[in-house]
């Protein structure tokens, strides 16, 4: 090897070796830059004076302060990759917070977390508020095979005193609805009719729990509350509704009679049948506080009887 061209190999050393400790230098210049941005923004989120400290807690009725602010309280602690206070007003969980709380507690309706200032936070509800009451999966009224079948006064009122007491067994366990037929809470124990009653399946599945659940899609719902406001428009007040059997819809009215008809049928068509035949002669000249059952199950043909 000529001497030129040691020389030439001594110098490339020299230079890759040089830029080598450069490129070292600058990778542990950006290390230091990065540990001393994470410390500084540690040391940051750690001051006390933008630390949650206190959490305001208005709009609710029905779920004690207490139980929020424990909610609360135990979203915010504990730290971010073991360093990030989760307690900081720049850090905390806000999402996270409406979520566990909208979850846990079924009858809040809205929630909105905002920042009031640096050490406080206001968490903001708005809750269901009861509409009626959902009673079971099913009330047991007349089948149409019963229809036909004659009774004797003594059979007639110990029917009724079975009726009544299978509607009191299952309103032992009732459980309150929002105008949505969203159901959100149970039920204390009422005397008379306080809340209207709903019997039927709720949607989701059977082994839940019913609280949290719906008793039907909010439009049937409200389909079946305008079905119900329009049977009272013409002197029909309702006290429940509820399913029979799988197919078959009951209402029982206020005066003790009780009207069926099919799941599947278009309840216009119910209505304007039910108003017919309630604005007859015929049901004219009875006593409507004797009215057992009228069916509208079967078109156009009508089955009813009276005690």
């Amino acid at each position: 090897m000529t001497l030129a061209r040691r020389r030439f190999y001594r110098k490339s050393s020299k230079l890759a070796k040089r830029k080598r400790k450069l490129f070292l230098l600058k990778i542990s210049g950006i290390v230091l830059a990065i540990i001393a941005i994470i410390a500084g923004a540690v040391f940051i989120l750690r001051i006390e004076n933008i630390k949650i400290a206190n959490i305001l807690i208005d709009g609710n009725f029905a779920v004690s302060d207490k139980s929020i602010r424990m909610f609360a309280q135990e979203r915010i602690s504990g730290n971010y990759l073991f360093f990030f206070p989760k307690s900081s007003i720049l850090l905390y969980p806000r999402r996270n917070m409406e979520a566990a709380i909208f979850d846990a507690f079924k009858s809040i309706k809205d929630i909105n977390i905002e920042a009031e200032n640096l050490q406080t936070i206001s968490i903001k509800i708005k809750e269901r508020k009861p509409s009626a009451l959902w009673c079971g999966v099913e009330i047991h009224g007349i089948i149409a095979e019963e229809l036909n079948k004659e009774q004797t006064e003594e059979q007639i009122e110990r029917q009724q005193t079975e009726e009544k007491d299978e509607e009191k067994k299952l309103a032992d366990k009732c459980y309150f609805l929002d105008e949505g037929g969203f159901i959100f809470s149970e039920a204390p124990e009422f005397s008379g009719n306080a809340y209207f009653r709903y019997y039927g399946p709720l949607l989701g599945e059977e082994n839940e729990a019913p609280i949290g659940r719906q008793f039907m899609t909010e439009e049937d719902f409200d389909k079946i509350i305008f079905f119900l406001s329009s049977l009272k428009e013409i002197g029909l007040k309702s006290v429940y509704f509820g399913s029979i059997n799988e197919d078959d819809f009951e209402i029982k009215f206020e005066s003790g009679g009780r009207i069926f008809f099919g799941k599947k049928q278009n309840l216009s068509y119910i209505f304007d049948n039910i108003k017919s035949v309630f604005e007859s002669k015929e049901f004219n000249e009875k006593d409507m506080s004797e009215l057992d059952y009228a069916d509208f199950r079967f078109g156009n043909r009508v089955y009813f009887k009276f005690y």
